[in-house]
């Protein structure tokens, strides 16, 4: 957020119109006079009113220029946290469907494992039972470190 000098400048500017013209306030107590109607009001010169008018206009000009800065950057955050928020959401999506497709693949390649190893159990059984019914081709290799238990 900016700061500018407006909001200073429109006190400043309450201030003075608030304050009694100095000639006028003298004249008044000196001669007694009170205007009529307000007890409050003081005349105001041409001078003082074109013044006040050009002053006014002055800080019209400022506050407008300073809310068209502060739109702007409004609707420039805005801009930027909807993309900040899309481009959070496409790596989200992004994320997602890498994660999916990662999953798929465990997946995949797991049943495979699970058939091959079904597959595998299945042949060693039927190559088991084979060989206790005496088919020799089916039995298993003797190997030199395998030694039957004798007893």
């Amino acid at each position: 957020m900016s700061s500018h000098p407006a909001p200073v400048m429109a006190a400043a500017a309450v201030a003075l119109a608030c304050q009694p013209a100095p000639g006028l306030a003298a004249q008044s107590a000196q001669s007694g006079d009170q205007p009529s109607g307000n007890p409050i009001s003081i005349p105001v010169t041409p001078a003082q009113a074109r013044a006040e008018v050009a002053l006014t206009r002055r800080l019209n000009r400022e506050q407008a220029a300073f809310a068209e800065r502060q739109l702007a950057e409004n609707a420039a955050a805005k801009r930027a946290r909807e993309a900040a928020v899309a481009e959070r959401a496409a790596t989200i999506a992004r994320q997602q469907s890498e994660y999916e497709a990662a999953l798929a693949s465990f997946e995949s390649e797991r049943a495979r494992h699970a058939r091959e190893h079904a597959a595998a159990m299945a042949q060693w059984r039927a190559d088991v039972e084979a060989c206790k019914a005496g088919d020799i081709s089916r039995c298993a290799p003797i190997t030199r470190s395998y030694r039957p238990e004798t007893g």
